[in-house]
């Protein structure tokens, strides 16, 4: 069973980890849970993590203490999070399954790719959430084409770097191909700033060995199966469909 498949044991496994980093001094840990007053919880729900005396972490929610009083973000009224962990992104944009939006600051908890409290964060919502998925929608060819500033936004560093015409012309080709259904483009910089693709999403009928010529003269890192966040933010899919990711380091 994966760790985020059970919500206890993960909330615990992350505040050791951020203590075992040295962050201990923010982190209060409750290996048997407790119920403080103040907070809004369901009947029996219990609290095994805070962090900086301002995140409270359940099993069923992650509870802030704001300014205008706690804020309740159950885990599966997520249906969708602007950023991923590790990406980078100074803010996390909840959107909830009615619509509302909230934010989480993620400079409060993420220390590099070594915050582990945004590892909870991200972790419980691509397990827990609403269908949906976490990062920013996947854009289509013509989305990232009339987007793009410069050849930089695909791939930012490759070296050498193909020019943007070349890239255009690479992904509307691979999209013509047979057996190709979609053309998909992952943003890491989640919205923040300029594109910077680390991603082609490719939804297709044929194996992934087709898109090896292609992911070579790219100067991809590998051709993988989509993992299930990015199944998330695809969709359904037709029968027959498969989802490949070609990567960028």
């Amino acid at each position: 069973m994966a760790l985020a498949d059970d919500p206890k044991a993960f909330i615990l496994r992350m505040f050791q980890m951020e203590k075992n980093e040295g962050r201990g001094e923010h982190c209060q840990v409750f290996p048997d849970g407790t119920a403080p007053l103040h907070l809004p919880l369901n009947g029996g729900e219990l609290v095994f993590g805070v962090y900086k005396t301002k995140y409270y972490f359940t099993e069923h929610a992650l509870i802030i203490a704001r300014a205008a009083g706690p804020e309740r973000i159950d885990w599966l009224q997520v249906a969708g999070c602007s950023s991923r962990h590790g990406d980078g992104s100074r803010q996390a944009r909840l959107t909830m399954l009615d619509g509302t939006v909230t934010e989480i600051d993620l400079r409060e908890i993420v220390k590099g790719h070594s915050g582990r409290i945004s590892q909870l964060i991200h972790g419980m919502i691509e397990r827990w959430g609403a269908p949906g998925g976490t990062g920013m929608p996947l854009l289509t060819v013509e989305q990232f084409l009339a987007q793009a500033r410069d050849a930089y936004a695909f791939a930012p560093n490759l070296e050498p770097h193909p020019s943007l015409a070349e890239i255009g012309r690479h992904l509307l080709d691979l999209r013509g191909r047979d057996g190709v259904a979609q053309v998909l483009l992952a943003d890491a910089g989640a919205g923040e700033g300029e594109l910077a693709i680390d991603r082609l999403v490719i939804v297709a009928s044929i194996p992934a060995d087709h898109f090896e010529p292609l992911a070579t003269r790219l100067g991809a890192s590998g051709i993988v199966p989509a993992d299930p966040n990015t199944l998330r933010l695809v969709g359904p899919l037709a029968s027959g469909m498969s989802v490949w990711e070609i990567l960028w380091d």
